[in-house]
């Protein structure tokens, strides 16, 4: 058998999916559409002969695995096994014959999990949806992810992969071959009367049937600490972060698809007699090479006659009903689905400008619901409204949904124009291939298969070293997007008018020609790998392949050569390191791009301040720092850029201070928002090294503000550095000539609280402009302590007593300042008008109801326990 070009074949189904839609005329039942997706296989004049067989398979065995769910279409006898069978591709009963005649070749050690394992392979529908007992010491390159939900996520490579394939004449599974994988840890969570088992059993069961719930591999065990591991296929985003990132370019004809997809996930679940109980957009997770939306983190799902004892979930999403000491119910899922719709339309968290707590609660038992955004189609908000009703009964259920929403989609394809409801049934038999092909190795390519038939012909390129063709397969393999780079080897033949443009000690930098298509710069580098798989390396400099000197043997990066970022050198290698490592570092689109800049890029050089270790500057940069552009998808300059030039005094001599002041502004989101380093200079006739940020507000320059202290200026900086969200109040140096109106109201035996109006007022971060504005004339508290002219641990303490988080239940506290005449230092605080809550209570208590004394308490609880944490 030749090579089998597996992308070629994946874009030929997508094209054969596209051609079937068209046809008017089909019934649209199962056998139907596998005959007309192979008609229109084998008239592909593109693929050979051994391609079109293997595409065939393909589409066959997929159908096969429909078929069983479905339990349609006529059985017929397999030749093997003599047993009657539905699949044509493959025997059902073979696989199951073979699993359970290997059921002494593995043990987990535990018969609960033995029992549930062997009673999955008992079930099993296809070869690619085998639940196994994997052993621990074939996962490798094991690394922490996140914390989702109660338990930790990790991703790795699984070294011998699932089963994929049933060889009928060998009569056995053929596994394969290296995954990746994420793995769940399993631990139990008695407060919400869950158990790890209940948890895997969930999983396993229902993944091994639906299309929609992230695919299960199976169960592992951490030898370290005895915790039980579910193995499950690696994904590329949430929906909470794809919504945050992209939800500016989506279409309503691409959200409607989103939407689709989810509420067709839960459709198999409720299908199955089984409640979700937490759906919520962080576990509705994207697999990119299927463009499949799936629904995963089954911790709470439980069959519908089994209740949970306690509320748990995301609280937006929780019905009311439940709130109210109702069971979960279907109609509590069909609830979630709204608020996952209405976030859908607008790209953010409901009640996201609220604190989830008890008062939220009881305002969605109220009747509230998230504002409605503009333009939004009609038919989809009355959908969305219908299935956020307070009352269950009016609530549609998952049928009626699932129709609904598939008529609403079919008014938003081929550009508007409604389908016939005949065709509502090829989405009601929905097949998607592409989760038959394992992520890590398939790709969707969004265009005509002719355009990448020179790319993937795998015979038509040769490096000579089979470990950079391993190399330049194992990146290729990595591509799960059609807008990604197709990184190849590149004959140095195919190279026009090479020019040198730079050299350092380690690479020399060439402009060319590529014949094939790009203007090109040529990087002699060791760091290929590492620059691949960086954002940076894929997006900034958009790295094309490698190619070979025939004359030198020397190795050549290609990359695009439409931004300068090559052939730079700082002539300090620590420095260069620090650049390259803080731009390898970049993982989102918003991050800067992290630069050695010349210092003759400066114009208009203004001194602004000074003192005994810096010098401020303001200055044009005439290139300007790089951002990514959505609307063309690259990086483009901001040329002119008005920036600050902080010039450390005698940095050439103690580099390591200069790299510790770049890093601790680059990792914190105070750093990349407020300051936005974008990068080093140096000054030509001192040598002083220079940090270059933005000019966008007084406070993003540290140094044209100082307390006359050390240790408040130290202090100030660390409180800064501790913002991580942009809710956190950025904590200042406030000058007193800022405040009006001061008046006593409250003394103490250390200290006297004034009310005063904060002409400038504190910074409040815009979530619609993505940027901070002042809130002038802001009333706040003046707390003065008395004879603190000394600065003391003492006095540093007591800052540390109040809260930067806006939703903390501790008081706020916004910065320091310092009387001038009395040199006694100042907190400003938030400024609490309705005074202590003695005589606070003493003047509503009458008016308190339960709920208010309940919600009093907790608030107090939950201030009660921050302030031990702090301990």
């Amino acid at each position: 058998m030749t090579t089998i070009r597996k992308k070629l074949i994946y874009a030929a189904i997508q094209e054969a999916f596209s051609e079937a839609e068209k046809n008017p005329n089909l019934n649209y039942d199962l056998i139907n559409q596998q005959k007309l997706l192979n008609g229109i296989i084998f008239a592909n004049k593109f693929l050979t002969t051994d391609e079109k067989t293997e595409t065939i398979r393909i589409i066959a065995e997929s159908y096969d695995y429909f078929k069983i769910i479905k339990d349609e279409d006529e059985k017929r006898i397999c030749e093997n096994c003599q047993s009657e069978c539905l699949a044509t591709s493959y025997c059902e009963i073979c696989i199951r014959n073979y699993l359970k005649s290997h059921f002494s070749n593995w043990i987990s050690d535990n018969d609960d999990i033995d029992n549930l394992i062997q009673k999955c392979q008992m079930e099993t529908v296809a070869p690619t949806r085998i639940i196994e007992w994997i052993l621990y010491n074939n996962l490798r390159n094991i690394k922490y992810l996140t914390e989702g939900g109660f338990s930790e996520i990790y991703t790795a490579k699984w070294i011998d992969g699932p089963y994929n394939k049933w060889n009928s004449k060998k009569q056995q599974l053929n596994k394969f071959g290296t995954i990746r994988v994420i793995f769940k840890k399993l631990e139990n969570v008695e407060n919400a009367n869950r158990s790890w088992f209940e948890e895997a059993k969930s999983h396993l069961t229902i993944s091994n049937k639906s299309s929609g719930v992230v695919k299960s591999f199976g169960l592992s065990i951490d030898p370290s600490d005895g915790n039980y591991m579910l193995v499950l296929q690696q994904v590329d985003i949430d929906l909470r972060r794809y919504l945050l990132q992209s939800h500016n370019k989506l279409t309503w004809k691409e959200r409607i698809n989103i939407i689709c997809d989810i509420i067709k996930a839960l459709y198999e679940i409720h299908k199955e007699n089984a409640i979700h109980r937490d759906l919520h957009s962080g576990n509705i997770l994207y697999l990119q090479s299927a463009d499949l939306w799936c629904i995963s983190d089954l911790g709470f799902f439980e069959p519908a006659d089994k209740s949970l004892k306690s509320i748990y979930g995301n609280l937006p999403y929780i019905a009311p009903e439940v709130f109210n000491g109702k069971d979960y119910s279907f109609k509590c899922d069909i609830y979630s689905i709204a608020i996952l719709m209405w976030e859908i339309s607008s790209g953010i968290l409901s009640f996201n400008e609220y604190e989830h707590n008890y008062d939220l609660a009881i305002n969605i038992i109220n009747g509230m619901r998230p504002k409605i955004v503009p333009d939004i189609p009609l038919e989809y908000k009355q959908l969305m409204e219908q299935c956020w009703d307070a009352d269950p009964s009016n609530r549609p259920d998952i049928s009626y949904l699932y129709i609904k929403i598939f008529k609403i989609r079919n008014l938003y394809n081929q550009n508007g124009s409604s389908k016939s409801n005949d065709e509502l049934a090829l989405h009601k038999n929905n097949i998607n291939l592409y989760q038959f092909f394992q992520s890590n190795k398939s790709i969707r390519f969004k265009t005509n298969t002719n355009n990448y038939i020179v790319v993937l012909n795998n015979n038509s390129w040769e490096s000579g070293n089979e470990k950079i063709d391993d190399f330049i397969q194992e990146i290729q393999s990595e591509v799960n997007d059609f807008n990604n780079t197709v990184f190849e080897w590149i004959p140095y033949d195919q190279f026009n008018e090479i020019k040198k443009i730079s050299k350092n000690d380690l690479t020399k930098v060439y402009s060319a020609i590529w014949k094939m298509i790009h203007y090109i710069g040529i990087n002699k580098t060791k760091n290929a790998e590492k620059y691949l798989k960086s954002l940076f390396g894929r997006k900034v400099l958009k790295i094309y392949g490698i190619s070979q000197n025939p004359n030198t043997n020397d190795y050549i990066l290609v990359y695009s050569n439409s931004i300068n970022l090559v052939g730079w050198t700082s002539g300090n290698e620590k420095i260069d390191n620090f650049i390259q490592e803080m731009q390898l570092k970049m993982n989102k689109y918003e991050d800067n791009v992290f630069e050695w800049i010349s210092y003759n890029q400066f114009n208009k050089i203004i001194e602004m301040s000074k003192n005994k270790s810096n010098k401020t500057y303001s200055a044009i940069w005439k290139d300007g720092p790089l951002h990514y552009n959505n609307q063309y998808s690259n990086y483009i300059r901001d040329s002119n850029k008005d920036v600050t030039l902080i010039c450390l005094h005698n940095s050439q001599n103690s580099v390591s201070f200069l790299i510790n002041e770049a890093a601790k502004y680059l990792t914190s989101i105070f750093g990349r928002k407020i300051f936005e380093v974008y990068g080093i200079s140096q000054v030509p006739d001192t040598d002083d090294y220079i940090l270059v940020h933005n000019n966008f507000i007084n406070l993003a320059n540290w140094t044209t503000w100082t307390s006359g202290s050390e240790k408040i200026d130290d202090f100030i900086q660390k409180m800064q550095l501790k913002i991580n969200d942009y809710d956190d109040i950025v904590f200042e140096w406030i000058q007193y000539n800022q405040f009006d109106d001061i008046k006593e109201i409250g003394k103490g035996g250390f200290s006297t609280v004034y009310s005063a109006k904060w002409k400038d007022g504190p910074l409040v971060y815009n979530v619609n402009e993505k940027i901070y504005n002042r809130d002038s004339n802001k009333v706040i508290a003046l707390k003065c302590l008395h004879n603190s002219q000394n600065v003391t641990s003492k006095v540093l303490d007591e800052v540390k007593e109040y809260s930067i988080n806006r939703r903390s239940n501790i008081l706020n506290v916004y910065g320091i300042s310092q009387n001038p005449i009395t040199r006694e230092y100042i907190i400003a605080l938030n400024y609490a008008k309705e005074g202590n809550f003695n005589s606070w209570i003493n003047e509503n208590y009458k008016y308190f109801n339960w709920q208010d004394k309940l919600s009093a308490l907790l608030n107090i609880i939950s201030g009660l326990k921050e302030v031990h944490q702090k301990i």
